[in-house]
């Protein structure tokens, strides 16, 4: 499944809200930082409920990398994708 040109619209435009929102300080409230770490360590349980990268869409990696910069999810020191498993619930 191919992102498409609203679905980029639309992730280019929250992008733009939290650069947004952290220029003028928004984003150092401690509910939108509170906000933030729930739906990181959920969007983190969701790409470990994933499954192996053969089963994954083509555009995992764009969605992966989409979600990493909204949430502010390192990359990996290797480059090879972002650490999502950093915010998982402990098992």
């Amino acid at each position: 499944m191919k992102t498409t040109t609203k679905q980029r619209a639309a992730i280019e435009a929250l992008q733009h809200a939290f650069i947004v929102c952290e220029s003028v300080g928004v984003a150092t409230s401690k509910e939108l930082r509170e906000f933030r770490a729930l739906v990181r360590r959920a969007v983190a349980d969701y790409m470990r409920s994933e499954g192996c990268s053969c089963c994954r869409s083509d555009s995992h990696d764009d969605h992966s990398a989409a979600l990493a910069r909204l949430l502010g999810v390192p990359k990996y020191d290797d480059d090879s994708g972002y650490d999502f498993g950093k915010y998982e619930t402990p098992r």
